[in-house]
């Protein structure tokens, strides 16, 4: 498999997109969260356990599908020093936009 990016700009666009996917995923909680305290719905105990973990279910297989499809492909075309490296681009991609957050969050936009 030929790809015209290196495999430090895939685990860029992997991280990249983790991040967006989580950052949306938040902001849609959010809004959920408001929505209730609003129409001030009480629900039953248990659709929010449920809702949990459909969520975290989910959000598990997005983010597999998109940080370890391109290393699968790699793996199983037999390259797996590449999808090894790609893997741990995206982590170190993630770990910087772990930090970047962390900065932004605590440091120059507390509270």
């Amino acid at each position: 498999m030929n790809t015209k990016y290196p495999l430090r700009a895939i685990g860029l666009f992997q991280a990249a997109g983790l991040t967006l996917y989580v950052s949306i995923f938040a902001v849609i909680v959010e809004l959920m969260q408001e929505w209730v305290r609003r129409v001030n719905v009480t629900p039953s105990p248990i659709v929010p356990m449920v809702l949990f973990l459909l969520a975290f279910i989910v959000s598990g297989l997005i983010c597999s599908v998109i940080a370890f499809r391109y290393p699968a492909i790699l793996f199983f075309a037999d390259k797996k020093h590449e999808a090894l490296k790609a893997i741990v681009f995206t982590a170190a991609w993630l770990l910087f936009f772990f930090v970047v957050f962390l900065l932004l969050g605590f440091v120059i936009f507390p509270g």
